[in-house]
């Protein structure tokens, strides 16, 4: 069965990433320049069904995709198997962003120069404005560092010119998460914890995204224990504090559970460490 491998968590798991599409937001006319809003809104709800859609199948025939099959029963959690099931779905995507930042449209296709005689030529005769739309999205990613947005396919990179993103680590966070109560929880948790004087950074990466909240600049910056930590995995937002690591002012508003998932006890905690 595909679920007795680490590549069919990990897919499913990519899956639930791709940032939802909601149903208002912001287009900057860099992106509208060859094709108008609708036809881009449209192009881009393609889109980002294809990534879902890619990433299930390889959760279905891993094989297919020359996915590594490595076996729950013989790696364990946090091995060198684990983590390169965790990496590998990707990978489609990776390439699809390499041949995109490095070919140039030319007509209905996006051509890539291999050498003097041969080139790679991607074209979808269905709909060229998807095409483009998708080239200029890993374009868009890589002039403002934000890889990852490609990888989730998120709408954020629509909203501002191509050499501009207006938005961080907040939007990293809610953007993963799909239900509109936990969107909101996010940041009203992320109000309640800056208040307190703590500090923020990005704390996740390809186990999930997060923030994590510490006591001072200094122990951020030394990457020390942090004080609180949201996470969101599988679309299902999890919240965890460090309770001896806050100020003792804050402590007694905080004692009880240490460990907990959206204001419930998680008895499996969701990250190892916490105190």
């Amino acid at each position: 069965m595909q679920n007795d491998y680490w590549i069919y968590d990990w897919a499913k798991f990519r899956q639930s990433e791709v940032v939802s599409v909601p149903k208002e937001y912001k287009i900057h006319s860099d992106f509208t320049l060859h094709a108008d809003e609708s036809e881009i809104r449209d192009a881009f709800t393609q889109i980002n069904s294809l990534y879902s859609i890619i990433y299930g199948q390889i959760a279905d025939t891993p094989e297919e995709f020359g996915m590594p099959m490595r076996e729950k029963e013989k790696f364990r959690w946090f091995s060198k198997e684990w983590n390169e099931s965790g990496k590998s779905p990707y990978n489609p995507f990776i390439l699809l962003y390499q041949l995109f930042t490095c070919g140039n449209i030319d007509g209905n296709s996006v051509v890539v120069p291999i050498n003097k005689y041969k080139d790679i030529i991607i074209s979808y005769p269905d709909n060229s404005s998807l095409l483009h739309l998708w080239k200029m999205l890993a374009d868009k990613a890589y002039n403002v560092g934000r890889f990852d947005d490609f990888l989730y396919c998120s709408f954020r990179l629509l909203q501002d010119d191509m050499r501009t993103a207006d938005y961080g680590d907040m939007e990293d966070m809610a953007d993963k998460v799909h239900a509109e109560p936990e969107k909101a929880f996010v940041y009203k948790m992320d109000e309640t914890l800056m208040s307190l004087g703590l500090f923020r950074k990005l704390y996740g990466g390809y186990e999930g995204p997060g923030l994590a909240y510490y006591r001072s600049e200094k122990i951020m910056e030394a990457k020390g224990p942090y004080s609180f930590r949201m996470i969101s995995r599988s679309s299902d937002m999890r919240c965890g504090f460090n309770r001896r690591n806050l100020p003792a002012e804050h402590r007694t508003a905080l004692r009880g559970n240490h460990r907990v998932i959206y204001g419930q006890v998680n008895p499996n905690p969701f990250c190892r460490g916490i105190e």
